[in-house]
């Protein structure tokens, strides 16, 4: 290591560290006083220094210590000047004990200390202070809240205690010449213990409960007491905050989804074709920790309501504290139904929050424009009617599809049946519209009347051959038991019918095909759909079978 002594050989140093001879010298604490002292009452020091024997003179610092119980303490540090120290300190801890002034050496002479003197220093008044520390939802940062609580507001209470004026303290009182308290404080609500109740104060003079907010669920006034034990340099002292839990702070925000966007050199703006679907939704966050918002967040189209909105609430919560704890958000959001506009033009969304007993009313700061162009494809109506000749025929009906103002791009055409015309199918298409208008064929096909296949039959005589043994073995049971003898005619007529089922009947004729009609002979309505781009058409025509 590089030093301003050269190189060191510090094996060498260890070792004959003990061999070292230092001059003995001799301290004196000349003067302390005065000797009965209110805490931080200041105390002029003199001491001395000198060699037990021979000359010279030396040189650093004199130490002043304190031996109360907790043990020693060191009170200030004062320069020798040509043998003497001298000064002043405000730092002696409450009690009555010895004092000494302690010098700890120089190169030349070695260390001493003073013959002790004693002295009494009696408590001082102490001040202890409240403040409410919440956290800004926007900057995520702690500041004072004064004695105003939103609801749900993450926050915790502080308790500082200083001496009788106020002045800050440090953990190593010679830095500002004032002792920080020690002991606990109690903090008290409406009189009643908050959380753990009792704090120990850190060594800066403060101390915090970072896990009261969920407990303030209910609006209205609090007591907020702050009562600190004392010690032995500071008397105990009680301070109330006089708190009020508010209405919570919420925030509207609004949302579009399923349309693009376009800069038009002022703002974005959302595009839909005439026609098109899309979705506008609102979330109310309420930046609070305990339960959702409720009430109406109303969404509006140029003014206009939009009906059919449902909700979903989230409750906000906390685990741990706020130094390594999680937390969310309270909200409460809101989803109107699919939007669609037909008329083509400039519309502006917006949202608004009612409030209710718990949070306070607002409004979303902006607005969403959309621009609904005239863009858009329409079935051509009416569709015209099919007819089939007979079941186990095929149709094709037409479905002619028209573009306005250049709609181009492949459309999805689908067609649903009724359940009453059975055994018909008609498959989707996807037609492309390349100009003005484009057809598309649904093509149905319908199923003639057919004999129920032979497997069908067989499954029937498999249940009655089931059924006779079944019967058999009931009948077995029954004649094996003395008991029920008299019931055996009974089980004897039972296998009888079984085994006329299993065989068919008892006839040796094979019985008639059973017959599937297949789609029955009627009128139907056939409903078509049309989508493409987020748009939807729909239609419908009949169509007859004969």
């Amino acid at each position: 290591m590089a030093t301003g002594l050269g190189s060191v050989n510090a094996a060498n140093l260890v070792s004959q560290w003990s061999t070292t001879s230092f001059t003995p010298s001799t301290t004196t604490l000349t003067n302390l006083s005065p000797t009965s002292i209110r805490h931080g009452q200041p105390v002029s020091i003199s001491a001395t220094v000198a060699a037990q024997s021979g000359s010279g003179t030396p040189t650093g610092s004199v130490s002043l210590m304190a031996a109360p119980a907790s043990g020693n303490i060191g009170a200030g540090v004062f320069p020798l000047n040509n043998g003497v120290a001298s000064g002043t300190s405000s730092v002696l801890p409450g009690g009555t004990y010895n004092v000494t002034a302690h010098y700890a050496g120089d190169s030349r002479f070695g260390a001493s200390d003073s013959s002790p003197i004693q002295v009494t220093v009696g408590k001082e008044n102490s001040e202890v202070q409240e403040t409410l520390v919440g956290l800004n939802p926007t900057t995520y940062a702690f500041q004072q809240i004064g004695s105003s609580i939103p609801y749900g507001t993450i926050f915790f209470l502080r308790s500082d205690v200083t001496n009788a004026v106020g002045a800050p303290c440090a953990p190593n009182p010679q830095q500002t010449q004032v002792q920080c308290p020690t002991g606990t404080v109690s903090f008290t609500n409406n009189g009643k213990a908050l959380d753990a109740g009792s704090y120990a104060l850190n060594t800066q003079g403060y101390t915090e409960d970072q896990t009261l907010a969920s407990d303030f669920t209910a609006l209205g006034s609090y007591a907020l007491q702050a009562q600190y034990s004392g010690d032995n340099s500071y008397n105990p002292n009680t301070t109330t905050l006089n708190a009020t839990v508010t209405q919570g702070v919420t925030e509207t925000e609004i949302d579009i989804s399923g349309l693009s966007s376009m800069y038009n050199g002022t703002t974005v703006v959302y595009v839909a074709d005439s026609g098109q679907s899309f979705n506008i939704n609102a979330v109310v966050y309420a930046w609070s920790i305990l339960q959702a918002p409720t009430g109406a967040i109303s969404i509006f189209d140029n003014g206009n309501p939009i009906s059919g909105i449902s909700y979903t609430p989230r409750n906000g919560g906390i685990s741990g504290n706020y130094s390594t704890g999680v937390f969310q958000w309270a909200y409460l959001a809101a989803y109107p139904p699919p939007l669609t506009i037909e008329t083509p033009g400039n519309y502006t969304f917006t949202s608004a929050y009612s409030g209710d007993a718990y949070y306070v009313a607002s409004e979303s700061t902006y607005s969403i424009p959309v621009t609904v162009l005239d863009t858009t494809f329409n079935i051509s109506t009416p569709i015209s009617n099919l007819t089939i000749a007979a079941p186990g025929q095929s149709g094709t009906a037409t479905v002619t599809l028209l573009g306005t103002d250049n709609f181009f791009g492949p459309i999805s055409v689908t067609c649903a049946l009724p359940a009453a015309m059975a055994e018909s199918t008609c498959p989707s298409v996807t037609a492309n519209l390349l100009s003005s208008s484009v057809a598309a064929s649904l093509i149905i096909t319908t199923t003639a009347p057919h004999p129920i296949a032979a497997i069908e039959r067989a499954r029937m005589a498999f249940y009655g051959v089931g059924m006779f043994a079944g019967v058999l073995l009931f009948t077995i049971s029954f004649a094996s038991s003395g008991i029920r003898r008299r019931r055996l005619p009974l089980a004897l007529l039972f296998l009888g019918v079984a085994l006329i089922v299993s065989c068919g009947g008892g006839s040796s004729s094979t019985p008639p095909p059973q017959t599937d009609p297949g789609t029955p002979a009627g009128t139907y309505t056939v409903n078509v759909t049309a989508t493409s781009s987020g748009i939807t058409r729909t239609g419908s025509f009949s169509v007859i079978v004969q």
